[in-house]
């Protein structure tokens, strides 16, 4: 390249051709240092973060999620149903002979909800420890996620610098390297200007087929965050409902009932052993409906990262084709 092309192309005066452009420091940084008729730099601009976009791109679709969700969804039914078949809240219901005076608490079935208690813990406990395995799944696929979209946010920032950068070198090189090689190729007639001049153009019709690739890409993936956002959202959700009721809900529930059933004073006993399973139930009945709507969000969201992933697949494949 002649000297007032390269003097064009390193002056950072040549950067107020664009004033429509607003720009981060780090592009402004990138634009120095990157030269577009350089054949080794061209090929590789952006090519390396499109290149580490594309490797986290299998992790975009969470079918093993799915599968995860129902499976606690599936657990956490079999628990409302437990308790639903316990036969507690009958026994909770005092006959008409229990009100009678001196003899009624003789006919009060505390030795028989003693029974069913230590059956349904048994069920549950069991329901229990596979809820445990999913909760500790569950957290391992939050964190995956957090680092996943961490990664992901941090490419596209990278994306836009460049694309910013590759933006503000086109304008320059459209406003003033080309005009000043044309101008000069015509004035010399010399072959080697004229060289100057079509390896500039060309250079410019690369550049921008280049960052038109960058900005598709970076547009793919944006448009798969808000889905993979809600997803973790709903992932969250689900694994704090089930670690309350896996570390919380349940525990207090068998401790109250062990004291409840210990208790001399049968009727009060009775009611209490109703009010812990009362609470137990809607505690689970609550995460049941958590997880079922975040299944129903995921079907619905599914569609949608799949055709954005079809879309980024797209994106980057020319974007990497094109840097070969």
């Amino acid at each position: 390249m002649n000297e007032m092309a390269l003097a064009s192309i390193t002056s950072s005066s040549n950067f107020v051709q664009a004033p429509e452009l607003v720009l981060s420091q780090a592009a402004l940084d990138l634009a120095e240092t990157f030269d577009p008729l350089d054949v080794s730099a061209m090929k590789n601009f952006g090519i390396a973060i499109v290149g580490k976009l594309a490797e986290l791109t299998s992790q975009f679709t969470p079918r093993h999620q799915t599968t995860e969700v129902v499976d606690a969804v599936n657990v956490l039914q079999a628990m409302c149903d437990t308790v639903a078949n316990s036969g507690l809240d009958q026994l909770s219901q005092p006959s008409i002979f229990s009100k009678l005076p001196l003899f009624g608490e003789r006919f009060v079935s505390l030795p028989l909800c003693s029974h069913h208690f230590d059956v349904l813990k048994t069920q549950l406990d069991v329901l229990s420890y596979r809820l445990q395995k999913h909760l500790s799944k569950l957290g391992h696929e939050v964190k995956q996620i957090d680092i996943l979209s961490r990664n992901c946010e941090n490419l596209l920032l990278q994306l836009e610098v460049h694309i910013d950068a590759g933006q503000l070198r086109l304008a320059q090189l459209n406003h003033t390297v080309l005009p000043q090689l044309q101008e000069q190729a015509q004035k010399s007639g010399h072959i080697l200007d004229s060289q100057h001049y079509q390896e500039a153009s060309q250079a410019v019709m690369q550049l921008d087929e280049r960052v038109y690739h960058l900005m598709m890409s970076r547009f793919a993936a944006m448009n798969i965050m808000p889905q993979l956002n809600l997803t973790q959202q709903g992932n969250k959700i689900l694994h704090n409902d089930i670690q309350d009721i896996v570390r919380d809900t349940l525990p207090c529930w068998q401790i109250e009932l062990s004291e409840a059933l210990d208790c001399k004073d049968k009727i009060p006993a009775i009611e209490k052993v109703k009010n812990v399973t009362c609470f137990m139930t809607e505690t689970i009945s609550r995460a049941l409906s958590h997880a079922k709507s975040g299944c129903t969000q995921r079907e619905r969201s599914q569609p949608i990262i799949n055709q954005s992933v079809d879309d980024l697949n797209e994106a980057l494949s020319k974007a990497l084709a094109e840097g070969e």
